[in-house]
Parts: structure tokens; C-alpha cells; sequence
């Protein structure tokens, strides 16, 4: 916590949610504003995403790399949460998904064209050599997914996993295996294979049935639309591959091949004097509907992950903001009290047996000069010294002391106004030990401060005071916490009447701490709305508790 003397500033531009200060015509329409906004970007979302219009590509380097490594790299984070929906699942069930037709197409060509290995040996070598890649790919997806992150992580030389995970050679194998260039090479193969096959049996056509015929022309057309898988692939890639199936189709259709059948004729229509024109036509045709779903799957694709991307920028930037807006309202309430007002909307609370210090620096209006630049260069002064003072509060031992307020020179401070705190303390005094070591603390940062000062050293009067007092949120649009009670009026009156460079305190606060401090009887003195009362000095730790303590 690094607040400063001029935190009051800061204070009025911070009004928590839930406030019930009312909107003024300014705050509508802004809000309206803010509205019309939102609902333009999401038209440039839809209507002009932010991809290239050719290749698809986004705009941004940084967003491309990302969609190119969300498959291949995303069992390296097994903290995020994946579900179906997930890019590595959508590949797995799409690779199985082609697995399966691959399977069943050669099953049904073997079947129904499949002719001697004499005849024609092709279509059992391509078989076997495709059926072992479909099959090494479709295990090696399974496993990419289904694998434990601590496969394919290993842990660092002292056992602790490093915040960048070591991979293991499986997990370097994976790495080069799904990265972008050699998953597009893989998954250009798993949708060319099936186009393979058929034509692997296009040399054991018969003349005489027009059945394998027609049974070979619509294998080639499903095969051609089973292009259209694999959603991450490129469009390019894919339409291509489609487009070489169907061109090839239209080249080999009046090729001989079967060796004393005569020549191979295509099925595509009754007419066959104008069998070639329709054939041409029916594949052009396809392979423009090919193209036209490629694009538009793989855009659809990019824009449904660029949502997700911009929706978790959305999120962690008002996770940012909310923690920036927390920090701001920490600096102004104590954390604990924060909490219950977003749920009740409002606080008050007793507290018994809380210390309540008042640190006043006695010259500073010695030190203060208004004709030098408006005094601005002794407020920052102030301010960097009031800054060593708070930074203090980041050392656990002070964990039960919260700042209160600065009124001019002076700092305002309690200790045991959190309760929950308190109660994990070994010894009940432990929150008042800890406000006496504060005091103790601020006089040896005065100390150094006033080293680095030219000409000047600022002098310190502190008041203790220890009893029971109310704390409480006072305002709706700009809130303000404090205390209040005759602790406080007495911790004031201990400052103002107390001696330079010593922490005074009243009897009963001098006898709750003498078993860890020694002090000194000042004097009785008279106390404005008080009448005359006996106040004490801390001399110094006690030595015995200080070997204790060791």
C-alpha cells in the first residue's frame, strides 16, 4: 500500500458498485453512448472480421500465431478446462470421423471393384501403405488428447515443474508432430487418401457393367465432399486437393485400361454422346460449391475462435480493472470492511481494546514556505515521507494496523480493527505490541529521512491511546472510513501534549504494555475535556523480552 497525502483526489473518482448515488442526464448518456459503441463493434465483428480477404490470415500476427498453435500446443497448459468444443477434441473426432469413412469406402470398393492383385496390383499396395498412415494418425491424435499432461511434461532438475514446462520426448514428438506445416501436410494426406483409393481401382473397370460404373463415379463424388473435414486445415489446402480429384476424374474418364476390355466409360448421365460436357459440368459444379464451403467453414472457423480470443482479452482486462478499482478502494477502506459493504452496502462496527496512534510532525509549519513554487515541492516532501511511513504496513508484523487518515501533518493509525485477524494472533495484546513497534519504526524512518534532508530535520510527537471505539463508512458517492469514540479523543490529546522525539500514553495503556515495555512517569497533566490525568513515555523494549523474542 504506497498511498499518499494527496489521496484525497483519488478518493472522489472512486465510487463502488452498488453505490446509491443517483445518475445524473450526463451518466445516462454516456452510458447510451457507451451502448451504441458496443453494438457498432459487433457489426465490424461480424460483418468485417479481422482476417485477410484472400488467404484468411488475421490481421494480427500475434492472434495467427495463436490459432496456428491451439491444437498443436494446448496439452502444454492442462489448467485450461477442455471440453468438447475444444480445438483439440474437434480435431480428434473429425481425424475419426475420416478414419471411418476411409474404412468403410475400401471395404465397399474391395467388395465391389476389387479384381485380382494380377490383374491389377495396385489398389492392394496403396491398401496397405494408407491403411498403416490413417491408422498411426488416428493413434497419435487419440493419444495427443487423451494423454496425461504429465507424459508429455517433465519436471526440472530440482522436481518442481518450471513455469515453462520440459517437454518429455513425447511431448517433443507431439510438438513437431501437430505443429501447423506438419499437421497440414498430415491432414492434406488424410483427405487425399480416400480420393487415392478409388482411383487405386479405377484400372479394374469392366466395359460390361455399368453398375461399377456408376458405383465408381459416386465414390469419386463422396470422396471429393469428404474434402470438406478438418475444419483447422487450410481452405486452400483442402479445395485444392478436391479440385485435383475432380480434374483427374475428367482426364482419366476416356483412358484405356483394362487390358482386352476395350475403353472405360464414365457413368454420369443417359446421353453418352453428351457424356463428356454434362461429366465436366457436374464436376465443375462441385468443385465450385467445394471452394465456396471451404471458405466459408474455415472463416466461420477463425471468427468463432477470434471471438473467444477477444472474449478472454475482455475478461482478463476487467479482471484487471477490477482488481485496479479493489486496490484504489483498499487504499481508502481496510480490506475486511470493503467486503462487507459489497454485501450489506454499508458499515459500523465496535471494537474493544483497539490502539489508536496520532505521528504529528511538530515543525513542519517551520518547513512549509507558500511563496516557493505554492508550496508544492513541501507537500511532496510530506508525501514521501508519509510514503516510508506506509511502507511499512507491508511487513507481516504490522498485518493488524491499518492506516485511518492524514489531517494536515499528522498521521492517523489503529491497530485490532479486524477481528478475524486478531483472533489468529498467539497472545490477545499481540495487534497493541505490534502498534507500539510501528511507533518505534516511524521514529527510526524520521531519523534516516532527515539524513537526506539539507539544513532541516523534522521532529515527531506521537499519542498512544488503547480502548474501545466505533469504526464505520460515512457517505454513499464518496465514501470515507474512520473512527470514532473517546479513545480517540484521548490518543489526540496524548500528541498534542506529549514531548518531541517520544511516544506518550495514558496510565491504563502504560500498564497494559509494561510486561513488554518500559516507561517512565511523565507528569499529570491537564487533558482539554478530560480534567487532570497521568501520562507516561516508552523508555524502550524490555531486555528479557528482547532475548525472548530471539
Amino acid at each position: 500500500m504506497r498511498a499518499s497525502f494527496f489521496s484525497k483526489k483519488t478518493v472522489s473518482d472512486n465510487v463502488p458498485p452498488g453505490s446509491k448515488g443517483d445518475f445524473t442526464q450526463d451518466d445516462l448518456l454516456i452510458s447510451e453512448m457507451d451502448k451504441e459503441e458496443e453494438e457498432d463493434d459487433s457489426k465490424n465483428y461480424f460483418y468485417e472480421p479481422p482476417v485477410n480477404t484472400c488467404t484468411l490470415n488475421f490481421h494480427s500476427a500475434n492472434d495467427e500465431t495463436c490459432y496456428r498453435n491451439q491444437t498443436s500446443v494446448n496439452f502444454l497448459s492442462p489448467e485450461m478446462p477442455q471440453t468438447f468444443a475444444s480445438p483439440r477434441f474437434n480435431v480428434f473426432l473429425e481425424v475419426w470421423v475420416s478414419t471411418i469413412y476411409f474404412v468403410i469406402l475400401e471395404i465397399v470398393l474391395g467388395i465391389t471393384l476389387g479384381g485380382s492383385i494380377k490383374d491389377n496390383p495396385v489398389w492392394p499396395i496403396y491398401l496397405a501403405v494408407s491403411s498403416i498412415f490413417i491408422a498411426f494418425h488416428a493413434i497419435g491424435i487419440t493419444l495427443n488428447v487423451f494423454l496425461s499432461p504429465s507424459k508429455l511434461n517433465s519436471s526440472s532438475a530440482d522436481g518442481n515443474k518450471s513455469e515453462n514446462k520440459l517437454l518429455s520426448p513425447l511431448g517433443k514428438l507431439f510438438g513437431i508432430w501437430y505443429s501447423w506445416v506438419v499437421g497440414h501436410i498430415l491432414g492434406g494426406l488424410q483427405l487425399a487418401l480416400p480420393i487415392g483409393a478409388v482411383y487405386s481401382y479405377y484400372f479394374c473397370l469392366k466395359l460390361t457393367n455399368q453398375n461399377r460404373e456408376l458405383f465408381f463415379s459416386y465414390a469419386i463424388i463422396t470422396s471429393i465432399v469428404h474434402s470438406i473435414n478438418l475444419n483447422l486445415l487450410s481452405n486452400w489446402l483442402k479445395s485444392i486437393i478436391a479440385t485435383l480429384g475432380g480434374v483427374a476424374l475428367v482426364l482419366l474418364s476416356n483412358l484405356k485400361a483394362c487390358k482386352g476390355e476395350g475403353e472405360v466409360i464414365m457413368v454420369f448421365g443417359g446421353n453418352r454422346d453428351n457424356l463428356d460436357y454434362e461429366m465436366i459440368l457436374d464436376v465443375f459444379l462441385l468443385l465450385i460449391l467445394i471452394w465456396f464451403l471451404n471458405r466459408e467453414i474455415e472463416l466461420m472457423t477463425r471468427i468463432a475462435y477470434n471471438g473467444d480470443l477477444q472474449a478472454t482479452k475482455v475478461q482478463k482486462q476487467a479482471e484487471i480493472e477490477k482488481q485496479l478499482a479493489d486496490s484504489l478502494l483498499h487504499d481508502i477502506i481496510p480490506v475486511h470492511v470493503v467486503d462487507q459493504i459489497k454485501g450489506k452496502g454499508e458499515y459500523s462496527q465496535s471494537h474493544k481494546d483497539v490502539g489508536v496512534v496520532f505521528i504529528s510532525i511538530t515543525n513542519f509549519d517551520d518547513f512549509y514556505d507558500e511563496s516557493f513554487e505554492g508550496g508544492k515541492e513541501f507537500l511532496r516532501v510530506l508525501n514521501e515521507l508519509f510514503m516510508d511511513y506506509e511502507a511499512l504496513f507491508d511487513k507481516p508484523e504490522y498485518k493488524d494496523i491499518e492506516k485511518i487518515k492524514t489531517i494536515g501533518s499528522t498521521f492517523m493509525a489503529a491497530s485490532g480493527l479486524n477481528q478475524s485477524s486478531r483472533d489468529k494472533n498467539a497472545d490477545p495484546k499481540d495487534h497493541l505490541y505490534a502498534l507500539m513497534e510501528f511507533c518505534i519504526a516511524v521514529l527510526e524512518t524520521v531519523s534516516i529521512f532527515n539524513e537526506g534532508m539539507f539544513n532541516f530535520n523534522f521532529t515527531l510527537k506521537i499519542g498512544y491511546n488503547i480502548g474501545d471505539i466505533v469504526s464505520g463508512v460515512i457517505g454513499t458517492s464518496k465514501l470515507h472510513f474512520d473512527i470514532w469514540g473517546n479513545t480517540v479523543n484521548v490518543s489526540s490529546r496524548m500528541y498534542s501534549t506529549g514531548v518531541e522525539g517520544r511516544v506518550q500514553v495514558t496510565e491504563e495503556t502504560a500498564k497494559m504494555l509494561e510486561d513488554r515495555y518500559e516507561f517512565e512517569y511523565r507528569d499529570t497533566i491537564s487533558i482539554k475535556g478530560k480534567g487532570m490525568m497521568r501520562t507516561y513515555l516508552l523508555v524502550k523494549k524490555k531486555v528479557d523480552i528482547l532475548e525472548d523474542v530471539c
